[in-house]
Formats: C-alpha cells, sequence, structure tokens
C-alpha cells in the first residue's frame, strides 16, 4: 500500500519565482487584430544614431512623425531597392506594410499584445536585421498594461537587441521566456534603417515547438484605458503539487493552467506543475537476546505511523 500525499505550495513561497516570470494583462475592452506601427524619419546615411540605445528605447519620438498603420500581422521586411534610385538618397514607397513612406531611411515603432495560446517555455527570435532592431517584451517594459499608445517607458533593458555593422551581414537576436496562457503580454519593436535595403523579421517558438512568423490570432491591439479597473497587472502564480510513488527520481508529469479571483475581485492566471516524488521509507529496528553467537535478521514487518501532522 502506498500513501498519496497531495498538497499545494503557497502563493507566498512562490512570491519570487512569480515575479521573476515576464508580467503580462487580462485587457477587457475592444480588440482589433494586428500590431499598431507608427513611422518616423531617420536621416539618410547616419550609421551611429541606431546604435544608440538611447535612440532605439524611445529618443526617435523626437524626430518628425510621419503616421500610423494599423492591422499588421506580418511585420517582415524584405526590402530591395534598385541602386539607380537609392544609391545616394531616400527613396519613397509603400513597401512597408502599406504605408507611403521611406523604406530606405525610416524609424518603426510595432507595438501589439501577443496572446499566449499556450503555457511553458517561448523563444521570441529575430533572425534577420538591417540595421537596427529592439524588442521589449511585458508589462512595464514594452509599455504598461491598457496604455499601448503612451509615449515610450524609455527602457533600455532590451529583451532583445541586434544591430548590423556597418556594411557587414545582417544582425541575429534571440531571447526566452516563460508565458502564461490566456495572458496578453505588451511587446514593443523598434526598428531602424538607415540607407538602402531593409531586413525585419520576427519569429516566436511555442512551447509544443511550432514556429509563427505571422501573427494573426497571436497579436491584438487595444485601446488606452490606463484606468480601467478590469485591466490589472498580472503577476503569474506557479504552485505544485506533490504525489508520492515507487520511483527513484522526482518526475512533473503534468502542468495545468486556471485562474483565481482575489478578494479585489482581480483574476490571476495559475500554473501548477504536479510532480511525483520518490516514497519515503522510515526504518526502526527491535532487539531480543539470544542463545547464539552472532546478530541476526530472523523478521521484518511493514507498518505505516500517523504522525502529529496527520501524516
Amino acid at each position: 500500500m502506498n500513501w498519496v500525499y497531495l498538497y499545494f505550495i503557497s502563493f507566498i513561497q512562490f512570491a519570487e519565482y512569480a515575479y521573476a516570470l515576464t508580467r503580462g494583462c487580462l485587457p477587457q475592452g475592444e480588440k482589433e487584430k494586428g500590431f499598431s506601427v507608427k513611422y518616423y524619419t531617420y536621416d539618410w546615411n547616419d550609421s551611429k544614431t541606431f546604435q544608440d540605445p538611447a535612440y532605439m528605447a524611445g529618443g526617435y519620438t523626437e524626430h518628425q512623425y510621419l503616421g500610423t498603420q494599423r492591422n499588421v500581422t506580418d511585420i517582415t521586411i524584405s526590402y530591395y531597392c534598385d541602386r539607380k534610385y537609392c544609391a545616394d538618397g531616400a527613396l519613397w514607397t509603400t513597401d512597408l506594410y502599406g504605408f507611403y513612406t521611406t523604406p530606405t531611411n525610416v524609424t518603426l515603432e510595432i507595438t501589439g499584445y501577443f496572446l499566449a495560446p499556450q503555457t511553458g517555455n517561448y523563444t521570441l527570435s529575430m533572425p534577420a536585421i538591417d540595421d537596427s532592431a529592439i524588442l521589449l517584451f511585458g508589462n512595464g517594459a514594452a509599455f504598461d498594461c491598457c496604455n499601448q499608445d503612451a509615449a515610450p517607458i524609455m527602457d533600455s533593458n532590451f529583451t532583445i537587441n541586434g544591430i548590423k555593422p556597418w556594411g557587414g551581414a545582417v544582425a541575429q537576436a534571440s531571447a526566452t521566456t516563460d508565458l502564461t496562457a490566456g495572458v496578453y503580454y505588451p511587446l514593443r519593436i523598434v526598428y531602424s534603417n538607415a540607407r538602402t535595403d531593409a531586413q525585419l523579421s520576427l519569429t516566436i517558438q511555442l512551447p509544443d515547438q511550432t514556429t509563427i512568423n505571422t501573427f494573426d490570432g497571436y497579436i491584438y491591439t487595444f485601446e488606452n484605458s490606463p484606468e480601467e479597473v478590469d485591466c490589472a497587472v498580472i503577476y503569474p502564480v506557479s504552485s505544485t503539487s506533490y504525489k508520492a510513488w515507487t520511483g527513484s527520481s522526482t518526475v512533473t508529469y503534468s502542468t495545468q493552467s486556471t485562474y483565481t479571483v482575489g478578494t479585489d475581485s482581480k483574476t490571476t492566471p495559475e500554473t501548477i506543475f504536479f510532480v511525483e516524488t520518490p516514497t519515503t521509507n522510515v526504518y526502526s529496528t527491535s532487539y531480543t537476546g539470544w542463545t547464539g553467537s552472532s546478530t541476526v535478521t530472523y523478521s521484518t514487518e511493514t507498518t505505516h505511523t500517523v504522525g502529529t501532522d496527520s501524516k
């Protein structure tokens, strides 16, 4: 007979781990599919500014604002200009998501909420960057919950930072993070191109190893509502349920995503890890005198005891 012990570690015990997770939101307002993209001027052939973290964190907003494009679900840029037309100056086209601008020299601010479809580890990758791109992820980094259209937070602690060497090969960069299914995570990309060709791409590998590079059904835009009471900042909670078993190692055999509602009526997502641990046995020995010349184990007995903790 095996005794099975089942218990949950409290939120307080997991507070440090929970705060280490990427912070997300549960906005309830009107939403639309895709990223919101803002366009800013960038000086032709300027090889320095796009390498400045302060510029990429928000300094670009001091340049002329050109306009916004909404509902962008594919942010891939593969722009190659004919040197007859762009070798010596800016070229105006609609190649960047249909907005009339200068792909040859421009800065884009790309924002949205990523709706995590699964609980687990995600890899965010930018496999082709020409000239420069940064990515900020999570509430308080990309932008505050329900405040997508606000001015940049000016955080230069980038989740991803990729800079193509001037005249060199395209840059590549990636990062990993743990996310909870059903939670919206703020995402901000800032991209700059200084001259001629432009490249940008984003892929996200889900916990089941599926990789996506277009974001219909994954990225949403919400109107600003920073005072909205049901747009609470969410710190996903992680707890563990342990079960004894007869194996020799500790094994996580299942996970479960759920939600709890606090006394403040705020909803918090929780990930429960179900873990099997080897059964702990307690041994005791009873001695009986006899007339022989050696110590002999003549019998064993298995029983159970109940402690003061009722276990």
